[in-house]
Parts: structure tokens; sequence; C-alpha cells
């Protein structure tokens, strides 16, 4: 899967309220964790160039990436 795909994947995940593990995605798309890291840079760099209220965090709790002020929608 290239980068633009990979990214949009992870953002439509996380604007349906999903809470992503860093590993489990690392694995399950064959990337590394530093991919993983500058994919997020590039969704926090998006929510802010937006000027949302809404930012990309990290939960240590449950060890997942979410997006702040997104409630969980019911799958299709």
């Amino acid at each position: 899967m290239d980068k633009t795909n990979r990214v949009l994947l992870l953002f439509y995940h996380l604007s349906r309220g999903e809470r992503i593990n860093k590993f489990s995605f690392c694995e399950e798309y064959q990337i590394s964790e530093r991919t993983f890291d500058r994919d997020v840079d590039a969704i926090r760099n998006f929510l802010s160039s937006i000027y949302t209220s809404s930012e990309l965090l990290y939960s240590q709790e449950t060890r997942s990436h979410y997006i702040s002020d997104v409630q969980p929608t019911d799958a299709l």
C-alpha cells in the first residue's frame, strides 16, 4: 500500500472514532514504527492546518491513538 492510501486509511479509521494501536497497525500493514510515526505527524499537521479544535492524541492507558472530540460511529 502506498503512503497516500495508508495515511488516508489511518485518518478514516481515526475520524470514525476508532482507537488505533501502533503495533497492531504496523503489523497489519507491514510498516515500521517510524513510518507510522511519520503518518501520525502528517495527520496532526493536517488537523492543525485546517484550524480544527480536534487533535490527534495518544492514550497511555489504552496504548492507542485517537482524535479528540470524535465519537465512535456504528459500523456500516
